[in-house]
């Protein structure tokens, strides 16, 4: 394989020539670039990306860290990421780790070596404080409220928001409430804000079997709508963690020809809208635009982003 020291030989220029003729070409005699150039086609040599990057000085490629595109709630971030990195020249590269903390410590490992400008942490398993530890010196933001630890972050007002749907609830009359999420209490810290809200309004736990994890994608809640439906306590009301989850309990009650519960889901898609139920609007695409504007600035800042009930 060609090498940059192979194109200086045979071209007959000094290596600084070769280099300004890849990063710097437009401070090159035209004959001078002309004759570089066509060694290295004659040789077919590529630039190593990684050493391009660090000759000019940075790094243009930032890593998105998450656990799946699965869920709306992250397809949604990504989104704003990729509209505010389209007219910067930077790449996004997607590093998905379905909450494997090994994987996440190897993501940092490649931050610390350069792989990458920064970081954004779309959701987590490791520590707040080892991220903090393990990322010193690089920039790294995460998605999420991380109070007096000095990383960068964007993060929405979850639990007031949260607060103010269930005491709509409340207030419709319905009293047997269930809720849909991804992960426990003990491991999200959006899961913590549910239930945490739900015993703020209703004065007492969210039961453990009105409580369904695993639930990713409008087929779970398809089937956690027909557990609901078999189930020895039936609910009245399901607060789904999406709106397109909200519509597949939507459907398995219409199919079951059952009498539909109350609903209420969050992202505020086109289904909410369509089958009019309420949602919450944690605004992921101003998340993702904020999440890589900090990516790709120095210096520790913290961005609240305002979220909203909606009725439809």
């Amino acid at each position: 394989m060609a090498t940059i020291h192979d194109v200086a030989r045979i071209s007959g220029y000094s290596l600084g020539t070769v280099s300004n003729v890849i990063n710097h070409p437009q401070n090159v005699a035209p004959a001078t670039r002309a004759r570089v150039e066509a060694v290295m086609a004659d040789l077919d040599y590529t630039p190593n990306a990684n050493a391009r990057n660090l000759s000019l000085g940075h790094n243009r490629n930032i890593g998105v860290v998450l656990p799946n595109s699965t869920l709306p709630y992250f397809a949604h971030i990504i989104d704003g990421i990729m509209q505010a990195a389209f007219p910067t020249g930077y790449r996004i590269t997607l590093l998905p780790t379905n909450y494997d903390e090994n994987q996440e410590l190897q993501y940092l490992r490649e931050l610390q070596q350069k792989s990458y400008a920064g970081l954004i942490f779309v959701s987590r398993q490791i520590a707040l404080a080892q991220l903090q530890s393990q990322s010193a010196g690089h920039q790294l933001v995460v998605c999420e409220d991380v109070g007096d630890v000095a990383l960068s972050s964007v993060y929405t007002d979850r639990l007031p928001t949260y607060e103010d749907a269930f005491r709509w609830i409340q207030k419709q009359g319905y009293r047997d409430v269930a809720v849909l999420t991804q992960r426990s209490p003990a491991d999200s810290q959006t899961s913590a804000d549910l239930v945490t809200a739900y015993r703020s309004v209703f004065g007492h736990d969210l039961p453990d079997d009105r409580l369904r994890l695993g639930v990713m994608t409008a087929r779970d809640g398809y089937d956690v709508a027909q557990y609901f439906m078999t189930a020895h306590a039936p609910v009245d009301f399901i607060f789904a963690n999406g709106d397109d989850i909200a519509a597949g309990v939507y459907l398995a009650y219409h199919d079951a020809k059952r009498e539909m519960p109350g609903l209420l889901g969050t992202e505020n898609q086109l289904t909410s809208r369509l089958l009019k139920f309420p949602t919450i609007n944690h605004h992921l695409s101003t998340i993702g635009h904020v999440a890589f504007n900090l990516a790709v600035r120095a210096g520790v800042r913290h961005q609240l982003i305002k979220s909203d009930f909606l009725v439809h």
